[in-house]
């Protein structure tokens, strides 16, 4: 589900192609007293963040389509997004290497609770 943002709420985009995983952060963060729109694909990311210019993108290294570390190098290399903060989430830190840590200013190791989320999120904006 995504949800319109509220314009007062700092606004988070949250990736993940788990639907579970995604929903859950995102409630998380909004239960926390942040705005939430969500995505299942990095080409969807890509869209929501150009469009909506979140300060915050909770994302997912493996996802159909464009991968979590193209979506990170995409967004960077773009003018409209390169501001964004990144936390990349992934199930391996081996997977995270160092092309996609130089763009992330935080890593979450699947699996976290929402305290390790929110306490990541918090102390980035």
């Amino acid at each position: 589900m995504t949800t319109e943002p509220a314009t007062a709420l700092p606004l988070l985009l949250v990736v993940d192609d788990c639907a579970d995983l995604r929903e859950g952060c995102a409630l998380a963060c909004r239960v926390a007293g942040y705005s939430t729109i969500e995505a299942g694909t990095g080409h969807e990311a890509l869209q929501q963040a150009v469009r909506h210019r979140p300060q915050l993108v909770i994302l997912d290294l493996m996802l159909p389509g464009v991968a979590g570390w193209d979506v990170a190098t995409l967004l960077k290399l773009d003018p409209r997004t390169r501001d964004i903060r990144i936390v990349v989430m992934s199930g391996s830190i081996d997977s995270v290497d160092a092309s996609c840590t130089r763009h992330a200013a935080a890593v979450l190791r699947k699996p976290f609770g929402s305290a390790d989320l929110l306490a990541c999120v918090n102390k980035l904006l």
